[in-house]
């Protein structure tokens, strides 16, 4: 399989575009072909990647994107760039593609494909991998990214509560728009990034996200804190560029005596994809039924899901400074209790 992964969150943060980059150079030292595309018009990855191409950026997401643009205008080609330092290929954006939102949006639900119909085809047959870096919102943009794509990855971040809050909503966002527009989007996982084991706050979000969410929900290898990944993104370059042997680095790359690290156990998990998702092989009509039914249920469910989260977080360790991230109400309960 070769696959187009959006990588989303609403959140900003939360190291969306710190996992695209340095899971596309890990991927690409193990021989893979991998192209990204900056969906986000603050541009970091477009940053990170065009240092050093020597040649300026002409054609972009913004010709791609543009219902106003003709074929020639938007011919994919000449809008792939290949970068120096790491060997990745992208398609890189400029600020200005902020103003196709609302031209997305009134051209209905047509141009809400234009991703699709003049990437998709391209990408699965020229790249083994490629990753789409969306905005932190979930916007049009992360909506045409998701047509376009086969899987979605939600990083999540460790050391903050409100890193948690609606990731069951995006979730249910996820299957909403493939129920919609693409019945082959498929939610992988959500990647735990910025674990820092020392603190208590880290350990009680991890357990509250694992407790919450099924095992085959979210990945098992985690991103430990690592300011080696700011260090890079200041010289735009990824972690393996700046510092190999940091300890970010080798949570991300494969070694033969830990072929669990991220970069293999997600090329090792894609490898068994098919029997995965036995749904996928069904009927479009089941497809849809089963979607519906599991609509109906997560509609019901979510709400608790949300609550189980803040329960959760709120409850552990109750003796440490993991009582500050309780819910308000429950504060002001204990407090008339005593």
């Amino acid at each position: 399989m070769r696959p187009i992964i959006s990588v989303i969150n609403n959140k900003g943060g939360t190291a969306k575009t710190t996992t695209v980059i340095n899971t596309g150079e890990a991927l690409s030292r193990l021989g893979k072909r991998v192209l990204i595309i900056d969906m986000d018009n603050q541009c970091n990855a477009t940053d990170i990647l065009q240092d050093g191409i020597g040649r300026p950026i002409v054609k972009s997401l913004y010709d791609i994107l543009d219902p106003r643009s003709n074929i020639e205008d938007a011919n994919i080609e000449s809008c792939i760039y290949q970068a120096v330092k790491n060997g990745l290929h992208f398609i890189p954006n400029i600020p200005d593609s902020a103003i196709l939102g609302p031209r997305i949006i009134l051209g209905g639900e047509a141009t809400l494909f234009l991703l699709r119909e003049r990437v998709r085809n391209y990408a699965l047959n020229n790249f083994d991998f490629t990753f789409i870096d969306c905005p932190p919102n979930l916007d049009v943009f992360v909506i045409v990214a998701m047509i376009a794509s086969d899987l979605v990855i939600v990083p999540t971040m460790a050391g903050s509560k409100f890193s948690l809050n609606g990731l069951v909503k995006t979730k249910s966002f996820i299957d909403d728009i493939g129920d919609r527009y693409n019945p082959d989007l498929k939610f992988l996982k959500l990647l735990i990034t910025m674990v820092d084991s020392r603190t208590s706050i880290c350990k009680t979000v991890v357990n509250a996200i694992k407790k919450t969410f099924l095992e085959e929900e979210v990945f098992c290898q985690t991103i430990p804190m690592n300011t080696d990944f700011q260090k890079a993104e200041v010289f735009n370059q990824s972690i393996f560029g700046y510092r190999n042997g940091a300890p970010g680095a080798g949570a991300l790359k494969v070694r033969p005596e830990n072929p669990t690290l991220w970069a293999g156990s997600l090329t090792k998990w894609l490898q068994t994809y098919p029997a995965s998702f036995v749904e996928s092989t069904l009927p479009l009509n089941t497809q849809k039924n089963r979607q519906r039914n599991r609509h109906s249920e997560e509609q019901t469910e979510g709400q608790t899901k949300e609550q189980t989260v803040g329960q959760t977080v709120s409850q552990s360790d109750s003796q440490t400074d993991t009582q500050k991230i309780t819910q308000k109400g429950t504060q002001k309960n204990r407090q008339s209790n005593r």
